[in-house]
């Protein structure tokens, strides 16, 4: 997701894209086969998601005070939906992550999956979000 806001926003082209999407998932699958201590991996994916949040959420405010952002128009509700239901998924999954049985892996209602579920929907929403782009013609001032 934040490889495809910067493409977009900085208008780079299909071949750099890919090429930074495939170093980001290189380096996420290094950091899941290495030993690297407890916590890390939910703070360098904490990172990532508030930087896509914070981009997107400034991409937000900008379209809805301007009406667009460097020629892109997106109807800015799907963002607000798929945000808030992403982060809701995520507060669940950390408030369950206690050890507890809504945290036991070997069950099926636990926190952990009710976080799958939200993030799948919300994965609908940033989709329907960023379907919803447009380019529109930005008038001289």
């Amino acid at each position: 997701l934040l490889v495809y806001i910067l493409a977009r926003y900085f208008k780079k082209s299909n071949g750099w894209f890919v090429g930074w999407y495939l170093v980001l998932n290189i380096l996420l699958y290094l950091q899941l086969i290495y030993d690297i201590p407890e916590g890390w991996g939910t703070i360098i994916f904490t990172i990532l998601v508030a930087i896509c949040g914070s981009t997107e959420i400034f991409s937000v405010i900008w379209v809805k005070k301007h009406g667009q952002l460097k020629g892109l128009w997106k109807d800015w509700r799907w963002f607000v939906l798929g945000f808030g239901l992403f982060n809701f998924g995520f507060i669940i999954w950390n408030l369950t992550n206690t050890g507890r049985p809504l945290c036991d892996p070997q069950t099926f209602w636990q926190g952990h999956m009710f976080w799958h579920v939200f993030t799948a929907i919300a994965t609908y929403f940033f989709y329907a979000y960023f379907k919803t782009e447009k380019k529109v013609a930005i008038a001289p001032k």
